[in-house]
């Protein structure tokens, strides 16, 4: 099969290890079962399998595999596949033309070869519900911190006005995201817990005609006095709007 333009952009996007280990199995389920004229039962129940062992976290061995007598359990593996590598992959579609090739080659196989194409379409629409499921667990998990966020959001607006500085993280997010502002970090920074103003205006600030540093007057809180020893710009706001 020749790859068309869709299938290179497809890959193309596909960055995940895992995304292009499942898109490389896809590929091969589509050449050696949907599109072959003759194919294996074997070959087929094969690919199925390396499909279940790289979607699970705990990968069973060939040996527990065939001790299960092909009931193909893996209710105790979490499935790592989400929602966006199966859109990625289109590995569900695969899996159902699977299931449908799987029946298909299964009512003109000889004696010897039907519990085998069993076997394959068992794997297959196993496989297709264990996809399923982490879907709707995935998009179930996301509603719900969707939905505490915008709680959140809200309360933090109900409780506190959009005037004075924020209580907490959660509160000063909130607004952040309500004034549509560019978060930096999550949860962000609070601005400092307090801001001290002077009663009366101090002198202007003094430039070191030979370092060009600003130096500040001492004004009447001490906290900011220690601050304004180390604070020695060498440009004021306006120079540095005016050069761009």
């Amino acid at each position: 099969r020749n790859p068309t333009m869709k299938d290179q952009a497809l890959s193309s996007k596909s960055s995940h290890p895992l995304e292009q280990t499942i898109s490389s199995i896809g590929k091969s389920l589509l050449t050696d079962v949907v599109d072959a004229i003759d194919p294996s039962p074997e070959r087929a129940t094969d690919i199925l399998l390396t499909l279940q062992n790289e979607s699970c976290k705990q990968k069973p061995t060939a040996a527990a595999a065939s001790n299960n007598n092909g009931s193909n359990d893996t209710n105790d593996n979490t499935c790592i596949v989400t929602i966006a590598i199966l859109e990625n992959t289109r590995i569900g579609k695969t899996l159902t033309k699977t299931v449908k090739a799987c029946k298909r080659h299964k009512r003109t196989a000889s004696q010897e070869e039907t519990p085998q194409w069993e076997k394959a379409l068992e794997l297959a629409e196993t496989l297709l519900t264990i996809y399923k499921s982490a879907a709707d667990a995935e998009a179930k998990q996301t509603a719900i911190k969707k939905k505490k966020s915008e709680a959140a959001a809200e309360e933090a607006s109900s409780a506190e006005s959009s005037e004075g500085l924020p209580s907490n993280t959660s509160a000063y997010k909130a607004r952040l995201i309500t004034q549509k502002k560019e978060l930096y970090k999550d949860p962000p920074a609070l601005p400092p817990s307090h801001i001290l103003i002077e009663e009366t205006w101090v002198k202007s600030p003094k430039r070191d005609n030979r370092t060009g540093e600003l130096t500040f007057p001492p004004g009447q809180y001490e906290e900011t006095n220690k601050l304004l020893k180390e604070f020695r710009p060498n440009r004021t706001p306006e120079e540095i709007l005016r050069s761009g």
